[in-house]
């Protein structure tokens, strides 16, 4: 995807487009001297006779890569039978794929340059990488040449492609470019190293923005149905981080220690960090427990070379685009608070089971904020405040979205307020859905560090023996009914 293009590879190609336009595939092969392009649009390279240079390869430009002096290069299975995540191809696919081996052989055996059609892919690098079939957005002709700087001669082995026609000071003997050098440390058909490489793009888009994430909730941006099931996928990663340290002679930091317990705010048991390969957090008392993950996590969170781990192990960071939703977000309007709204509202406000607090504590709706702004719902017992903002069924994807950013400003307002008293409380931020958070927004809300809690239906209100007219703004509803929904903790 566009997103997942390196600059300033993407610049190019952007402009490029601009530049030419976006044609159709064939439109594209047919300028370039394609012959009968229509029955060749799905081809991986082609022949143009009667044009210097003769050969064309379409180049997907998420897997190309920068050397140290700015030269751009990819890295290529010659692999034809089967897809990146080990699949292996259909028929046609075979055909097409052993056609441009046959063609970057003779490339490299004639020493010629050849004409690359940067192909920009409607899939992600990592559904890619997970063996799903490409799908071209748009293809532009790249204005150098390209060469193929060095190939095995022998078995199926790589491919290293360079643009332009000079030698490449990157190429050392018959070696390939290092930048997927530690690629075998993930790869594999198990749960554990398949999962892996889905995992590490999330745990270092997490380091980038500071944020820890729950066993539950990476569970479900990965579709892991089970979340204990994660403790092989992130031992995978430790261990490949472990190698990787030691054969590069960089201290590297446990990131998996991102991935918290949403009870403890603490790795699971067991969970043993690398550096200190003897000691396990299970072994010391919870305050040492809380400073040893304390450092780790500043550790992960300053380390300037997670991109350098993610191209050794052939994985790319995410390029997840929240544009649409965060446009629908800004220019939401709402139109005044609706009954659904109010009923889950006073539901929430009767439950502070639902946050893990005990019955009795006092809760206001409408609690006011030095910034101007109103909690839905405020539950404050002296040590805790936990601040809700709800979202009833009727809530599209803007004001849901618009929710999350709502809680991103709620808590650091919170924090502030508590900054400026005496006294000490420690601050929590929920968003309560009536319904289930949008798919395409777990991303969003795993990089934001929101709670959000899902499924809390109101519906119970009637049977628990509560009325919308107990509770008013700023009353309190410490006597409401606490009759215990199902919930589900996003």
């Amino acid at each position: 995807m566009e997103q997942e293009i390196r600059e300033p590879i993407k610049t190019h190609v952007v402009n490029e487009r601009l530049r030419t336009g976006q044609k159709p595939v064939v439109e594209v092969l047919r300028s370039l001297g394609v012959r009968d392009p229509e029955d060749k649009n799905y081809e991986y390279g082609w022949r143009r006779p009667g044009y210097d240079p003769e050969i064309i390869l379409s180049i997907w430009t998420e897997f190309v890569e920068t050397d140290a002096d700015g030269r751009w290069y990819a890295v290529e299975d010659l692999d034809w039978e089967h897809l990146l995540g080990g699949q292996e191809r259909d028929q046609a696919q075979k055909d097409r794929a052993r056609n441009r081996v046959l063609l970057m052989r003779e490339l490299a055996r004639t020493k010629t340059p050849f004409l690359g059609l940067l192909q920009v892919n409607q899939k992600t690098r990592a559904e890619l990488m997970r063996g799903q079939a490409s799908r071209a957005s748009y293809r532009v002709r790249d204005s150098e040449y390209w060469h193929v700087a060095s190939l095995s001669e022998e078995g199926k082995g790589e491919v290293v492609l360079v643009r332009g026609t000079s030698p490449w000071a990157g190429k050392r003997g018959n070696d390939v470019p290092q930048a997927a050098k530690y690629q075998h440390l993930l790869e594999g058909a198990s749960f554990a190293r398949a999962k892996a490489q889905e995992a590490l793009p999330v745990l270092v888009r997490q380091a980038r923005a500071a944020q820890t994430i729950f066993y539950s909730d990476l569970a479900r941006e990965l579709a892991v149905p089970n979340h204990r099931n994660l403790n092989v996928v992130l031992d995978a990663i430790g261990t490949a981080l472990v190698a990787i340290g030691a054969a590069e002679s960089q201290d590297i930091p446990p990131i998996q220690v991102l991935v918290v317990n949403k009870e403890t705010g603490l790795p699971g048991e067991g969970f043993v960090l690398p550096l200190d390969a003897d000691v396990a957090l299970d072994d010391l008392r919870e305050d040492q427990r809380r400073l040893v993950i304390t450092a780790a996590l500043q550790r992960v969170f300053l380390f300037p070379r997670w991109d350098q781990v993610l191209a050794w192990l052939g994985l790319a960071p995410l390029g997840v685009d929240f544009t649409s939703a965060i446009t629908a977000a800004s220019s939401f309007r709402g139109g005044g608070e609706g009954e659904q709204h109010k009923a889950l509202k006073e539901y929430v406000a009767a439950r502070p089971n639902l946050f893990d607090l005990r019955s009795g504590v006092r809760a206001v709706m409408e609690h006011p904020l030095p910034s101007g702004d109103s909690l839905d719902v405020s539950f404050d017992n002296g040590r805790d405040w936990v601040g809700v903002e709800v979202k009833s069924a009727i809530s599209g994807l803007g004001d849901v979205t618009r929710g999350l950013f709502q809680c991103v400003k709620y808590r650091a307002v919170m924090e502030a307020v508590v900054v400026s008293e005496p006294r000490e409380r420690s601050v929590r931020v929920v968003l309560v859905l009536e319904a289930n958070l949008p798919p395409e927004l777990v991303p969003l809300r795993n990089r934001l560090g929101v709670e959000v809690i899902e499924e809390i239906s109101p519906s119970e209100i009637a049977s628990a023996g509560t009325t919308g007219d107990q509770f008013g703004s700023g009353n309190d509803a410490s006597t409401a009914a606490t009759a215990t929904p199902e919930r589900r903790g996003a």
